[in-house]
């Protein structure tokens, strides 16, 4: 689609805009040489100082085109009200400092996030004026997520370890951020395959996909697989309801079928070559009360559900869960386990309710019904907007919020 400029200097903004959004792409593989345990730290300064830069370049544009004004809609508004309730949360938290301005190794502060929705908001004004740039992003992305799956390849051959006892993080880091990360980057290079009139780039979008399913096995994420296959099964399950073309909805069904039974198998046979062979799933089958790990997650439920009731409507501040996890410590894991200084639950929807309140928590759930609703709603469909048509009306955009959603509730196994 090509856009008619105002002017020669509308047309060099936008230009220089969309240079900035693409390299902010790159964040997952910047760092610092000798960082060891924050990687996340150099990732965060490149993202926050390109989007300070683009921000600039963003105000210069819309005050010589208005097309590039950002558009209220039910999904901006609910999270630039959630966003509220951030910031007053780390207002009337326990340190507003270390709120806004979070620590190196997590690099969550409201500070941080400000800018993760400042990036929302240019990059959704761009799509209203050119929506097929966003198959420019997905293709940039799918490359960088390419990358970022080698540098874990390039760790376990550095580190000379087996197979069965690494849980790698290549350039990200953390074995868990890597995987909630390659799971959008595998669904978009579904969308980018299913969409794709070129062979050969089809069957790179179908291999680059498998390769990195085969390295989110490698991070040996329980909480990440759990969410990836939860999040198939749902949309399956959906599909198998609610498809009006029947074919469609008997192979679903066929499918489930297969899952639920790959699934009984696996579970009834823990002691198989086929489970012992494969990290993952053999961790996967000792999911149980026994687990350790499992307890300590268990425990830290219930004391987040503690916390909760003690500050329910603000709660403790961005941040501050590890303080709220002390405040209302259960011995418990002191018998579990050597380590029990947990600063997350390791479930989303905890986190929110502990560090900033009930109500923020509803306002999170809410954006997840509007971007269903958005993907679902006949209206969209029917727009003349490539972007809603071709995009947002996709099996495969569907799966993958699914998948985050679970993935949100079951990171913390």
């Amino acid at each position: 689609m090509k856009i008619i400029f105002n002017n020669f200097y509308s047309q060099s903004l936008f230009r220089a805009l969309s240079a900035l959004i693409i390299a902010i792409l790159f964040m997952p593989l910047v760092f610092f040489l000798g960082a060891r345990n924050d990687l996340l730290f150099p990732k965060a300064i490149y993202f926050e100082i390109l989007v300070e830069v683009a921000l600039a370049v963003f105000i210069s544009l819309i005050l010589i085109d208005r097309r590039f004004f950002p558009k209220a809609s039910h999904l901006t508004v609910t999270l630039f009200i959630f966003f509220i309730f951030l910031t007053l949360s780390a207002i009337f938290g326990v340190d507003p400092y270390r709120s806004f301005f979070g620590d190196i190794f997590r690099m969550e502060g409201l500070i941080t996030l400000y800018h993760f929705f400042i990036f929302f908001l240019i990059v959704s004004s761009l799509f209203k004026v050119k929506p097929d740039f966003i198959w420019t992003l997905l293709k940039i992305s799918f490359g960088v997520g390419i990358l970022a799956g080698l540098s874990a390849i390039i760790e376990l051959m550095r580190r000379k370890v087996e197979i069965s006892s690494f849980r790698g993080g290549g350039l990200i880091g953390n074995p868990a951020v890597l995987s909630s990360y390659l799971i959008f980057i595998i669904f978009f290079g579904g969308i980018l395959a299913f969409k794709s009139r070129n062979i050969a780039a089809r069957y790179f979008f179908v291999v680059g996909s498998l390769f990195l399913t085969a390295i989110l096995f490698l991070t040996q994420t329980r909480g990440a697989f759990v969410g990836f296959i939860s999040g198939i099964i749902a949309t399956l399950f959906f599909i198998f309801l609610f498809e009006p073309r029947k074919k469609f909805g008997l192979i679903a069904g066929g499918i489930l079928i297969v899952f639920f039974l790959v699934g009984f198998l696996i579970f009834i046979n823990p002691d198989s070559l086929f489970v012992q062979k494969i990290p993952l799933i053999n961790r996967l089958t000792k999911i149980n009360r026994e687990d350790p790990t499992t307890k300590t997650r268990l425990l830290s439920i219930k004391t987040s559900w503690n916390a909760i009731k003690e500050r329910p409507i603000l709660g403790f501040g961005q941040e501050h869960y590890d303080f709220a996890y002390f405040r209302h410590f259960n011995l418990g894991f002191t018998s579990i386990s050597e380590y029990f200084n947990f600063d997350r639950s390791h479930n989303k929807l905890l986190d929110i309710a502990v560090m900033n309140g009930v109500p923020a928590l509803i306002i999170y759930l809410t954006l997840f019904f509007f971007i269903f609703k958005i993907i679902f709603s006949e209206r969209f469909k029917k727009e003349e907007s490539p972007v809603t048509r071709s995009f947002f009306s996709d099996y495969p955009l569907l799966i993958l919020f699914k998948i985050y959603f679970f993935l949100t509730l079951w990171l913390f196994i």
